[in-house]
């Protein structure tokens, strides 16, 4: 069965199960996940779960869009406070295998210049990362 997935959060991204859901939604097959994680999607009140309609399944079809380092930085704001203190390094940054992987974004287009500048927004706005001994 193919689902659309929506973030309803303000910041317009998700994290959960492994992806990254926006608020524009993401059309997918049911089967591609583990029991654990359809639960986890189908409790998670910051993201609405329905059947995709036949417009929404064809469009998802599509070829993919790059996304815009705009939107790379909007995805490593919404994951870096999610990330637990092993997923960074001594010296308070992400560890760039770490965040690759917990967003849904390919991993040439998360350099570590954008995980600099998602870091200083998120460092302005108070976030304090954890600084390992």
């Amino acid at each position: 069965m193919k689902l659309f997935i929506q973030a309803t959060t303000p910041s317009g991204t998700f994290f959960r199960a492994g992806r990254m859901w926006t608020k524009d939604g993401t059309v997918v097959d049911s089967d591609d996940f583990t029991d654990a994680h359809a639960k986890a999607i189908e409790n998670e009140p910051h993201l609405k779960v329905r059947a995709a309609t036949p417009a929404e399944i064809a469009a998802s079809d599509l070829p993919a869009t790059i996304p815009t380092e705009a939107e790379v930085i909007d995805a490593l704001l919404s994951a870096i406070p999610q990330m637990v203190d092993d997923d960074f390094t001594k010296g308070g940054l992400p560890d760039m295998g770490k965040l690759r992987a917990a967003v849904a974004i390919d991993d040439k287009l998360v350099t570590p210049e954008l995980r600099d500048a998602a870091m200083e927004q998120l460092v302005k706005g108070g976030f304090k990362a954890p600084l390992k001994a």
